[in-house]
């Protein structure tokens, strides 16, 4: 289990007497010497969007042997088929890649470590008139101890649980591989926490497990319980089928007179070959051509006399 320790910062709850008309208590974070770190922390119930860059479909099936008393002969007795999809998350969705005011940073309460370990589970539920619910689960950074030691970072799953007509589509879609992008979109989660802000975004989530282990500080006039990891109010995951176009297009702005980006390529051709003249019809030629020259140059006389 988490210790204590692993928290660097004490946890308390803050009646507000400033602001009452904007929220009435906060839990916030001190330091050894009680000096309050950072902003008050609220109740945070906006939308928040995951992505999952790994989805998994899991079939198992749980097998043991069985006997009567009396009989020598042993049977296989099934005992339980589990079927559950899950996922590996990022914090946002495909905006929040561009956008960096969309990108939220999920930190436990009492320490500064990024949260980067984030899951989903679907789960099927035994017939269709049970209702569909959502929740979540939160752990705190532990060690395993001496024994085989390992070291289990902060980490948080949501587990959604739907009717099996919803499961089964599910299934098909990562079956027929059109599951291309699944985003997990919640709100109103418990647990979930972050400085107040007329805004339905926020860039930082501080975290409170169930448990003991994120104890907090209550002043004596101080009732009720403080809302931890578990109930989440809304819940939506969307499958989405991605088709790109492999071959680039020209833009629907760009000038018709530009050129192609492939360079034009000339056909090749060759130049006629001229054929030989015999030198005896040269000289013809040329005898010919003093004739000619010397019959325009008397008509050219006599038009000039004339005149």
């Amino acid at each position: 289990m988490p210790k204590e320790s692993s928290l660097e910062r004490e946890l308390r709850f803050k009646i507000n007497e400033e602001h009452t008309s904007l929220y009435s208590w906060a839990i916030i974070e001190v330091d050894d010497q009680g000096k309050q770190v950072g902003i008050d922390q609220i109740p945070w119930s906006w939308t928040l969007s995951f992505t999952a860059t790994e989805l998994v479909l899991r079939d198992s099936l749980k097998v043991q042997e069985a006997s009567e008393e009396g009989d020598r002969l042993r049977q296989q007795e099934e005992v339980s088929h589990r079927r559950t999809i899950t996922a590996v998350l990022r914090a946002g969705d495909p905006r929040s890649e561009r956008d960096w005011f969309r990108r939220t940073t999920y930190r436990m309460f009492g320490t500064d470590r990024d949260i980067r370990d984030f899951n989903l589970e679907i789960l099927p539920l035994a017939t269709e008139d049970e209702k569909e619910e959502a929740t979540a689960w939160a752990g705190l950074q532990f060690d395993t101890g001496d024994f085989h030691p390992e070291t289990f970072d902060d980490s948080i799953t949501f587990y959604l649980m739907v009717k099996p007509s919803t499961f089964d589509r599910y299934v098909e879609r990562i079956a027929n591989g059109t599951a291309d992008e699944v985003i997990l979109s919640v709100g109103r989660v418990a647990g979930f926490y972050s400085e107040w802000s007329p805004d339905i975004f926020t860039r930082d989530i501080k975290v409170l497990c169930a448990g003991e282990d994120q104890k907090i500080v209550m002043p004596p006039e101080a009732t009720g319980e403080v809302p931890r990891v578990h109930a989440v109010g809304e819940a939506n995951l969307y499958i989405n089928a991605k088709r790109m176009q492999t071959k680039p297009t020209k833009s629907a702005d760009a000038d018709d007179d530009e050129p192609d980006a492939t360079p034009l390529v000339r056909p090749e051709f060759a130049l006629p070959s001229t054929p030989a003249i015999d030198p005896k019809m040269m000289g013809a030629l040329r005898t010919t051509g003093r004739w000619i020259i010397g019959l325009l140059i008397v008509l050219i006389l006599v038009t000039v006399w004339k005149r």
